[in-house]
This record gives structure tokens, C-alpha cells and sequence, in this order.
């Protein structure tokens, strides 16, 4: 009797110390299954913020984008009337010679200017509102088709452009020299007001009147 109870007792002692042994186990298992769902729990949380902080940084690029397109296209329309002529009294100061040519430059947003000054011809660029010289380009002889030109001009380059915004309102975007059939004349390129494709208008150096359009 003595052996089977020792028997029995040492059993309750081993089982004892098996329960013991494997609580912290399961206690361990269950932390780990616990901050395995509070992490994922976290991640799912973040996820649509994250979404949404992309989502609104692609709507503000998106909304630059469309910024930059309307400035561009904005660049394209040419200049006004009023820069224009302060832009040929300029270049005529700096110069000391008659302009023959102005263009707004679409990139750059401002004036090419060409002027005569005796045999040279002196090309320059001018801040959009005509105020200032930007930046001196070449100096070139000027050949003989071109002087016989320049010297067959008796209506100069402003008379030219009020004559065709007058015709034809809008903004400006390029005035030059041109000869057809021996005809010499001024060629105005204007772009019409509430849009459309431009129109050129081309004036008689000597008389003013303009002799046709095109469109």
C-alpha cells in the first residue's frame, strides 16, 4: 500500500509539473496570435490613408499640369497692341535706326526685333511689355533685296499695325516686309479676338491701304 500510494503521488507531482511547464507556452502563443492581429489590424487601418494622401497628391499634380497647360497656351496668343509700339520706340532708342520687323516670340514670351540703322541690320529681344531690351542677338550687313525694301517705305511699321488691329481686333503676333508680283508691303499677322486661326493682313508700304487678307 505504501509503494502504490508513493506510485500514485509521484504521478500528480509529474502531472503537476507538465501543466506548469506548459502555460507559458500557450500564454506566449496567445501574445503573439494577439499582436500578430493588433499589427495587421494597424496596417489595414493605414492603408486607405495612405491611399487617400496619393490620391490628393495626384489631384494636385493634376491640377498643376493643367495650370502649366493654360499658361502655355495662353503664351501663344501674341502681344498687345500697346507693348507692341512700346516696343519698336525701344528698340528704335537703343538702336537709332528704323525697326522693319517685330515678332512675338511664343517660347519666350516677348519681342524679336529687327532694326535698320544704315547698312547693319541690328536684331534684338524686348520684355513682353516693350519696356526693355533682354538680350542684343546679331548684327548683319543688309543685302540689296532688302535695302530696296526698307527704302520703298513711306507708311512705317506702328501706321501699319493700327491700320490691321483696326480691321481686324486682336493681339499681335508678327509684322515684316514681304514683296509679291513686285508689290511691297507690310505683312501683318494678327490672331483675332474670341479665337481662331490667324489672319494675315498685308498693307502697301507707300500708300497705307490694305490690299488683301488671308486667313
Amino acid at each position: 500500500m505504501e509503494k502504490k500510494h508513493l506510485a500514485l503521488t509521484s504521478v500528480a507531482a509529474l502531472a503537476l509539473a507538465l501543466s506548469a511547464c506548459g502555460t507559458p507556452a500557450e500564454d506566449n502563443n496567445s501574445s503573439n496570435e494577439s499582436e500578430t492581429q493588433q499589427t495587421q489590424e494597424a496596417t489595414q487601418n493605414t492603408e486607405p490613408d495612405d491611399m487617400e494622401s496619393q490620391d490628393t497628391s495626384d489631384d494636385m499634380d493634376d491640377a498643376d499640369d493643367a495650370d502649366d497647360s493654360n499658361d502655355a497656351a495662353a503664351s501663344t496668343k501674341g502681344g498687345s497692341k500697346d507693348n507692341a509700339l512700346k516696343a519698336i520706340d525701344t528698340a528704335e532708342k537703343e538702336i537709332g535706326g528704323k525697326v522693319v520687323d517685330l515678332d512675338w516670340d511664343d517660347d519666350k514670351s516677348g519681342w524679336d526685333v529687327e532694326v535698320v540703322k544704315g547698312n547693319k541690320s541690328h536684331e534684338i529681344e524686348i520684355s513682353p511689355d516693350g519696356s526693355k531690351i533682354t538680350n542684343r542677338d546679331e548684327v548683319e550687313d543688309v543685302d540689296s533685296d532688302d535695302r530696296r525694301e526698307y527704302d520703298a517705305i513711306k507708311v512705317d511699321i506702328r501706321k501699319a499695325i493700327e491700320t490691321a488691329l483696326k480691321d481686324t481686333p486682336g493681339s499681335l503676333d508678327d509684322v515684316s516686309v514681304d514683296e509679291e508680283q513686285g508689290q511691297i508691303m507690310w505683312e501683318v499677322d494678327v490672331y483675332p479676338e474670341g479665337g481662331g486661326s490667324d489672319v494675315t493682313i498685308y498693307i502697301d508700304v507707300k500708300s497705307g491701304k490694305i490690299l488683301k487678307k488671308d486667313s
